[in-house]
């Protein structure tokens, strides 16, 4: 069932990212087809500023869904609500200064980007009608992991889908028939990101939703929390915007204005490819918040081991694609078609970075979830240091080639370090798999009581997993009457939802999860089938109905809690008990 998790999260976030990397591309184009040199110079001189307004966007997003999703695996809905409301309304008032922030200082920031006569103008233009989006960027850019954790991937795909459409749709009115220049250009972006939120608004505050938009009290403890999941990502991307600056320095250096040109088709060409890792890392961030609110360390260990297997899968499938259609990539970046070899040899070298930059991106997204002190070191090394330490000496001992090979290079020497800081940090761990080792998982998270876990698909596996549950619970010391009315409570549980939940007809999972936490037993049922809240539904039951439900009845009875949560479309049931019966 993870595995079902993790790749449905990681695709819709492809789809996502891959649909906003598209607009972006139409809109370099429309600009410099309709617009003029002038008008893409200007457009070339701010999406560097832009990029690291967007990195603050998504730094904010990353923290309030680990720390949405961390209270989510803790089963605290009130605080995981609540959370939400202080994180939207931080992340709005932040979204609202950095607007007016733009807007009043649109020349100086134009002039600082080295922008001049009529590129500055138009520049100037661009950003203050961009400026007027930045409140609902930032808000969409949040809504994204969310509409995910909260199950609604349908309506996230439709809104990223509307918001490309309006922005192609109203660049092609601009440039056509309004004839708005510059700011025409960013207004269309801007008026794109509000109908979006138009879209997400009344999802997330749907009935069938966890969430809502309120007022709140602020509270600087979640505020600070959501930093703190947040700022390696900003970390990150503040890194690889020096990298491209330092990179361009150095080949210009190296080879001439003209090879910096082909670096930037590069570039440009490696956004698609990088959105594989960045949709992987954005699934492990989330998934890790949940997992490790649930201590759960097998889900865990399981995760990574599928970003591992999944990076290298989907990624060698971009590198071969990328190898065959190389050229025809790079030239939708490149006006010069003398540099399309040289860019075309730099790309072939670049995207071999893929497979590993995918696995770095999510074992740190992993650290940066679990709050480790590793994390921030790692997104230095990783989105700066290795790539152009390696960058600078072989640059200039084998020249440009030497700079395209410090990329895959790069993220290699970061695995290698980070990796072996780990293995020897992690003594605790030998005799381990390698996988465990480099989690570095917290001691609290051993325990000598290895966790029952089972998959239910039948009628029959329904009466199995019931005796598992009986035999473990007394092999373990519980008294014969709670392992059996909780052996019953998983049989009754599993075949309710093999009886309604499977009839459609659709292939569905089930898994049934137990453990002891000092002396505490925790039972977790977990299903893909249509939304049903058994909480709800015991309340309901007649009294006609009663000896049918007698092991729900009375584990329930027994329980200190008992929690229901719908989260990523699964039926989540979490209960808790303590031996002592009462």
């Amino acid at each position: 069932m993870i595995r079902k998790i993790f790749l449905t999260f990681f695709l819709v976030q492809l789809i996502t990212y891959v649909t906003t990397i598209v607009g972006n591309i139409i809109d370099g184009m429309v600009t410099g087809s309709f617009l003029g040199t002038s008008a893409l110079a200007a457009y070339g001189l701010v999406t560097p500023f832009l990029t690291i307004i967007t990195a603050i966007a998504s730094a904010m997003s990353v923290g309030t869904s680990t720390l949405l999703s961390s209270k989510l695996g803790k089963g605290e809905m009130d605080e995981m609500e609540r959370a939400f409301k202080v994180c939207f309304w931080t992340i709005f008032f932040v979204a609202v200064v950095i607007a007016a922030g733009i807007i009043v200082l649109a020349n100086p920031i134009a002039t600082a980007l080295k922008a001049e006569g009529q590129v500055h103008e138009m520049a100037v233009e661009y950003m203050r009608a961009y400026a007027i989006g930045i409140p609902p960027i930032f808000l969409v850019v949040l809504a994204m992991p969310v509409m995910q954790i909260i199950g609604k991937r349908p309506f996230l795909i439709a809104s990223i889908v509307i918001l490309s459409g309006v922005n192609v749709l109203g660049d092609f009115v601009n440039v056509l028939l309004v004839h708005g220049g510059m700011f025409g250009m960013a207004l269309a972006t801007t008026i794109s990101f509000y109908v979006a939120l138009m879209v997400m608004i009344p999802v997330i505050q749907s009935k069938s939703s966890m969430l809502s938009i309120g007022a709140v009290k602020p509270d600087l403890a979640m505020i600070r929390d959501m930093a703190v999941y947040g700022a390696p990502n900003a970390v990150s991307m503040g890194c690889r915007n020096v990298l491209t600056m330092l990179l361009n320095g150095l080949i210009l250096a190296i080879a001439g204005m003209q090879m910096v040109a082909a670096y930037a088709a590069i570039a440009s060409s490696m956004n698609m490819a990088m959105a594989i890792g960045s949709g992987m890392s954005a699934a492990v961030s989330v998934l890790t918040g949940i997992f490790s609110g649930e201590k759960d360390k097998q889900d865990l260990i399981t995760l990574i081991k599928l970003s591992v297997i999944y990076s290298v899968i989907v990624n060698a499938i971009c590198i071969i694609t990328f190898m065959i259609f190389s050229g025809g990539i790079v030239s939708m970046f490149l006006k010069d078609h003398s540099l399309l070899l040289d860019a075309e040899t730099g790309l072939k070298i670049v995207v071999l970075n893929t497979i590993l930059f995918s696995i770095n991106f999510c074992l740190r997204s992993y650290y940066q979830a679990m709050k480790m002190a590793i994390t921030i070191p790692y997104a230095v090394f990783n989105g700066l240091v290795s790539t152009f330490m390696i960058a600078f000496v072989l640059g200039h001992t084998i020249g440009l080639i030497g700079v395209w090979l410090a990329y895959p290079l790069g993220e290699a020497l970061t695995l290698i370090v980070f990796g072996g800081i780990a293995l020897m940090k992690n003594r605790r761990a030998r005799g381990r798999g390698i996988i465990e080792r480099i989690m570095l998982l917290p001691a609290e998270y051993d325990s000598d009581i290895e966790p029952l876990e089972m998959d239910v698909a039948s009628m029959n596996d329904a009466v199995a997993a019931s005796e598992r549950t009986g035999c473990y619970m007394r092999e373990r010391g519980a008294s014969d009457r709670i392992a059996y009315y909780t052996s019953l409570a998983v049989e009754e549980l599993t075949g309710n939802v093999i009886r309604h939940g499977f009839k459609d007809g659709r292939p569905h999972h089930m898994s049934v999860k137990l453990r002891k936490d000092g002396d505490e037993w925790i039972l977790r049922l977990r299903d893909d089938c249509r939304d049903f809240d058994p909480v709800a539904y015991v309340k309901g039951i007649t009294p006609e109905q009663k000896q049918s439900h007698f092991g729900i009845r009375m584990i329930y009875g027994l329980a200190d809690d008992v929690k229901y949560l719908n989260t990523l479309k699964l039926n989540n049931l979490i209960i808790r008990f303590r031996e002592a019966i009462r």
